[in-house]
């Protein structure tokens, strides 16, 4: 902006050009105060001619340098735009990996560095307002087996059909399914009662038993789900790995009891 200001500097007439309140140039006063047809009086005459000539360039030129600085103008609006839709587009294209980042890209659902990243967040958040929190660890039963016998594609597609149904389920804002790794899940659910819970997690299992997946062989598979949880009346102040470990503890039980259930305490 300096320089711009500086270069309407430069084609602003200059200030003695001004007239006076008689409406005269003031080498015109002079040149009437002087006796005529004398050297000093030529000389006189020959500067008003070459200030008016000056006077006439010196606006053509301030225009010309007004138009240069509304093209200058313009062209920085321009960028400007430019440079903001470009920014724009770029914030969504980060968003967009960002959430990529964090989700499973077999199952489609919230992957383990959600959890990592995201999760401590979120429960701490849950911490602060008093809001309940249900924490579930989930395995599919026998899915070694089920590898070995029906091939790891059908394996794949069991994966993806139970993370279906866990959204199907859980499908508030405040669920979070992860895919914890391998056929283990993890699920977190704020503001549910326990009653809510238990039950939601039972529909959960059910719906798992009752799956039937019609495979490439002509064959149908199908599979089971355990799950240990650990609800908590209000959020505890407690690293989520630690509330992990809890569930994962249910979740040991649960199998030990014969897989295919829901196991779990309310504190």
């Amino acid at each position: 902006m300096k320089l711009l200001f500086f270069i309407f500097l430069l084609g602003a007439p200059a200030p003695y050009a001004e007239s006076n309140t008689n409406n005269e140039k003031p080498l015109q006063i002079a040149s009437s105060a002087l006796p005529q047809n004398t050297p000093i009086t030529q000389e006189v005459s020959s500067a008003e001619d070459n200030l008016g000539y000056t006077i006439s360039f010196d606006g053509k030129r301030q225009l010309k340098y007004l138009g240069v600085i509304f093209i200058i103008i313009g062209l920085a609006l321009y960028s400007n735009r430019k440079l903001y839709k470009l920014n724009k587009r770029l914030n969504i294209a980060n968003a967009e990996l960002a959430r990529l980042s964090e989700m499973d890209s077999l199952t489609k659902i919230k992957n383990r560095k959600f959890l990592t990243d995201q999760l401590p967040s979120i429960v701490k958040v849950a911490n602060r307002n008093h809001l309940s929190l249900g924490i579930a660890m989930l395995d599919i039963d026998h899915f070694k087996q089920l590898n070995d016998n029906c091939g790891h594609i059908a394996g794949d597609e069991c994966l993806v059909a139970f993370a279906s149904v866990m959204n199907e389920v859980f499908q508030r804002e405040s669920d979070s399914s992860i895919r914890y790794g391998g056929e283990e899940f993890a699920l977190f659910c704020i503001g549910m009662t326990a009653e809510q819970f238990t039950q939601s997690l039972e529909r959960l299992r059910s719906k798992t038993e009752s799956l039937m997946l019609p495979l490439y062989s002509g064959k149908t598979a199908s599979f089971t789900v355990s799950i240990g949880y650990i609800f908590h009346n209000t959020t505890p102040n407690q690293r989520v790995s630690r509330l992990i470990a809890e569930a994962d503890e249910k979740l040991y039980l649960a199998k030990k009891a014969g897989r295919n259930q829901v196991l779990g305490t309310t504190v």
